[in-house]
């Protein structure tokens, strides 16, 4: 018996591989060109001060092992999930089964006169590309059907989609037939371990050789013209996003709860150094309103998009029917990048070059609503498979439409209200511990009170100050408190807005104008350890303020009250008897994986907690984030907060806890609207108050 081996060029002519490498040439120039001209459009972005290249190697790297590799987040779809990893990994051991050929044919054995595609190692070898190949092609004829015939609302199909996967189909194909007449012609007695070009053998068993090689011969060719165009192609289509997105993935943010907090948006300059003279003020980056003022990380990831609508789909604003698509806002920027550079000759894209000077806002590439209409919830975030970082890039371009003064009277009225009153309400702020009158609430800075004196500053934000609604949260905290002998302080009216609404907004000077004030609050009490019950605040406090100076110890209400109920400090006594459901905050939840303490202090409470389908990171927005509390946005559909509330009821619950202020306001404003009056939205703070005894000895 032979030694079982791989043939590759031997039933070809012998000017085969000459032709075959001045064609793979040809096709990796194109190839090259391709990637350099999107490199040259990239770094038509400003350079981020960072340059982020090798910073934090080791993150990065398991980044791009969890994400490209092992296709983490693309892998969670129940039917898009499966065949994506049938084309991903069956390609990759086809690519990688295709390079030790090469090696083998082309160096081991002109060099070394040694091949090791042969004996066992070969028959292994084709089992697993046999394997490979059939998977390959399954997940092809699996997103084929998903285009054709399910047609996800989200996925747009486009003549790319056909070539792509007809290319991938064809090769797919054409790979185990010519592996078939090649069994054909030579009946190897170790054929059966090609077991899926074995199958297909008998339909080419019956020609004549002549006819068997002829025909070889042109699948051949035929096979190897069509890989060689797919290479050149790659950098002017949609297969890009085969190197394009890894990069993505490995050049983003790594974001860690405390190191990069995913709820930090970048700062564009200091105001203090600027008004210190320590920084220029020609420094002031104020928002995007050309394609060069994203930084080149941000261009980069326009053409990482693969149009896979997983953002689309998860967007709250889009399922309520505002005019903001997440994936819409990527590719009309990548469109406009391709369309205003000058070496951007792309046959898959726009045909015709315009302006480079083009302005982004309010004309024909990104309309004003349509950023208006982001929530800033971070969902398109959370289920990007490639790490597209949309709501940094939607906050840029609403700085730009902040700086050229395209804003409604709403807005306006925010804004004011937080320049002249300290808060979003526009009410005096002397007025910001009326909530607390008669319940005994120390103040910080009277009476003696120091920092010193107590264990945690209480810090009560805006909603919890002067909304009716939410002041009753901040009454039942304060009994909290009282009844665990906690010894906490309030500032009263020396608290003002923590910002984040105006940095939300697009307004970051006014953003800064109120750290600072805050800041220099803090180090007149050397305030350190804080507590909020707003995660909004929580979040600008705990991840924000570091930026500026003064670093604080934040934690949430619920954080907090669960450690005093763990540590015996608080014991419920009393049951709530009424099924409930919690609504996860996005700025809590997502942007700070606090998840279980809200739930904990549930279950001290109540037996009958139901959760709602969509929770934890996967949650759906109140329709509050992004300043939305303070505006509306024109709602083709319904209210997004009328779809969470929907959500709710669905589970039968007639308590919706929540941990946030807004998401107080917008879901009991969406019970009244639904005339659901037997469906309570309280904090959990407030549940809790109404079940606890006696502080514990």
């Amino acid at each position: 018996m032979a030694q079982p081996r791989r043939e590759t060029l031997e039933l070809m002519p012998e000017w085969t591989a000459l032709v075959m490498y001045a064609l793979f040439a040809v096709a990796m120039a194109a190839f090259a060109y391709g990637f350099w001209r999107k490199w040259r459009m990239w770094r038509r972005g400003r350079k981020d001060p960072k340059e982020r290249l090798l910073d934090r190697p080791r993150e990065r790297l398991e980044r791009l092992v969890k994400y490209a590799l092992l296709q983490a987040r693309t892998a969670k779809k129940q039917y898009a999930g499966p065949m994506h990893l049938f084309i991903f990994w069956g390609f990759t051991f086809l690519f990688i089964g295709t390079v030790l050929v090469l090696i083998d044919y082309d160096i081991t054995q002109p060099v070394l006169h040694w091949q090791f595609l042969q004996g066992p190692f070969y028959l292994g070898f084709e089992i697993v590309l046999d394997a490979a190949g059939l998977a390959f092609i399954l997940g092809i004829v699996m997103a084929i059907a998903r285009r054709v015939l399910f047609k996800p609302k989200a996925l747009v199909s486009t003549w790319q989609d056909v070539y792509v996967l007809g290319t991938f189909l064809f090769l797919g194909v054409t790979g185990f037939v010519i592996e078939a007449v090649r069994l054909a012609i030579r009946d190897p007695e170790w054929e059966k371990w090609s077991f899926a070009a074995y199958l297909l053998k008998p339909a080419f068993d019956g020609l004549a050789e002549p006819a068997q090689r002829t025909f070889y011969f042109f699948l051949w060719w035929s096979h190897a013209c069509v890989t060689f165009l797919f290479i050149a192609m790659i950098p002017y289509t949609k297969l890009q996003h085969i190197f394009v997105s890894p990069a993505n993935i490995f050049f983003g943010t790594p974001y860690e709860v405390e190191r990069t907090p995913r709820g930090e948006l970048p700062t564009p300059f200091n105001l203090a150094d600027v008004l210190s003279g320590a920084a220029p003020a020609e420094s002031v980056q104020m928002g995007a309103k050309k394609l060069e003022d994203l930084d080149w990380k941000q261009l980069l990831s326009l053409d990482a998009c693969t149009e896979c609508g997983r953002c689309q789909e998860a967007c709250p604003a889009t399922a309520a029917g505002r005019p903001l698509s997440p994936m819409r806002v990527i590719l009309d920027l990548r469109d406009n990048l391709h369309a205003t550079s000058s070496k951007s000759w792309d046959p898959m894209r726009v045909p015709k070059p315009i302006p480079e000077d083009t302005n982004l806002l309010g004309g024909p590439v990104i309309q004003e609503e349509t950023l208006w209409s982001c929530v800033t919830c971070r969902a398109c975030m959370e289920v990007c498979p490639v790490l597209i970082e949309h709501v940094p890039i939607i906050v840029e371009l609403r700085r730009g439409l902040v700086a050229e003064s395209k804003i409604d009277k709403h807005k306006s009225q925010l804004l004011q209200n937080l320049a002249n009153s300290g808060n979003a309400y526009g009410f005096p702020n002397s007025d910001r511990a009326q909530w607390a009158e008669g319940l005994d609430v120390p103040v910080l800075g009277e009476n003696g009170q120091t920092a010193a004196d107590i264990e945690v500053l209480y810090w009560v934000g805006c909603s919890g100050s002067f909304d009716p609604r939410n002041q009753k949260v901040s009454q039942a905290f304060a009994k909290v408190m009282k009844a665990a002998g906690v010894r906490f302080a309030i500032l009263g009216a020396q608290e003002r807005c923590n910002g984040d609404p105006a940095r939300r907004l697009g307004e970051e000077g006014r953003y800064q104008e109120m750290v600072l004030a805050n800041i220099e609050t803090f180090k007149q009490h050397n305030v350190r350890k804080v507590v909020a019950q707003c995660p909004h605040c929580f979040n600008t406090l705990k991840h924000e303020y570091k930026r500026f100076g003064w670093e604080l110890d934040v934690v949430h209400h619920s954080q907090f009250i669960g450690d005093l109920i763990k540590n015996g400090r608080l014991k419920p006594t009393q049951q709530v008897r009424d099924a409930m459901t919690y609504h996860d905050s996005c700025y809590l939840g997502r942007y700070n994986d606090v998840y279980d303490a809200p739930r904990e202090i549930l279950a001290s409470v109540g037996s009958d907690v139901r959760e709602m389908p969509r929770n934890r990171s996967n949650s759906f927005c109140c329709g509050g984030g992004g300043s939305n509390m303070w505006f509306e946005v024109k709602e083709e559909k319904e209210r997004i907060s009328q779809i969470r509330l929907k959500e709710a009821v669905a589970t039968g619950a007639k308590v919706v806890a929540t941990a946030c202020p807004f998401c107080m306001t917008m879901l009991d404003d969406a019970a009244k609207l639904a005339g659901k009056e037997d469906t309570k939205v309280q904090d959990v703070v407030e549940i809790l108050a109404n079940g606890l005894g006696p502080p514990a000895s």
